[in-house]
């Protein structure tokens, strides 16, 4: 079976991963789920919502809730940041929600029903503002846009 049956038979959309997942592992003593790819990767959702996937993405795999993530980011305000946990409480609400560190984003669960296609790099169809998304990896994007806004701040104070 694929992971994405995987993911809908714990009650999470199969979605949740790209459809670029070679293979997985999930010990059934602990839950820990390991989906390996062949290269790091990103996807975009219906949503506009870019995804950052590393060639190997882990966490622990319970009824509704994958906690503990390792090796996927969202991009939020122009920032990655790390998903630590992805969980449905209420599956009759359509709500799902990632744990991005300092709060609980909550979405559609219909926008991860499929599983999205996963590019490595920008593609001549992107606009130049996509295509630079694209082009970093999501720490160099963060130190990037980081040095920016300091720049801006110290000119700003002059």
């Amino acid at each position: 079976d694929s992971i994405h049956k995987l993911l809908r038979s714990h009650g999470l959309p199969g979605g949740l991963l790209p459809r670029s997942v070679e293979s997985y592992t999930l010990d059934e003593g602990n839950g820990l789920l390991e989906a390996r790819l062949s290269a790091p990767c990103y996807a975009t959702y219906d949503n506009g919502d870019l995804a950052f996937f590393d060639t190997v993405v882990r966490g622990n795999l319970s009824f509704g809730a994958l906690r503990g993530c390792e090796g996927l980011a969202q991009e939020e305000l122009f920032m990655w940041l790390p998903v630590k946990g992805i969980l449905v409480s209420d599956p009759g609400s359509g709500v799902i929600l990632f744990d991005i560190g300092y709060a609980h984003k909550r979405l559609s669960r219909s926008l991860f029903e499929e599983p999205p296609d996963c590019k490595p790099s920008a593609s001549t169809s992107m606009g130049a503002v996509e295509a630079a998304r694209w082009r970093y990896s999501p720490g160099e994007i963060f130190f990037s846009e980081m040095s920016q806004i300091c720049s801006l701040s110290k000119v700003a104070s002059r």
